[in-house]
């Protein structure tokens, strides 16, 4: 992911599937975020990002997935 213009503060929570239903596992306060920082990151369980800041952001996600087929 690329964060070309940062959020903050903003909530970061990451969630679970559970008996057929998403979980949330646990959740993050993050007042700081780095610009033009990219990162190649594996697999992530289902993420919710909540803007508790008054403007808006800007980030790219490439996801490459194995064996796709058209």
């Amino acid at each position: 992911m690329w964060i070309a213009k940062p959020i903050v503060p903003c909530q970061i929570t990451n969630y679970k599937k559970a008996n057929g239903k998403l979980v949330k596992t646990d959740s993050l306060l993050i007042k700081e975020m780095p610009i033009n920082l990219g990162q190649l990151i594996g697999p992530e369980a289902p993420t919710s990002i909540t803007n508790q800041s008054n403007s808006n952001g800007e980030a790219y996600r490439i996801e490459f997935k194995k064996d796709f087929k058209k």
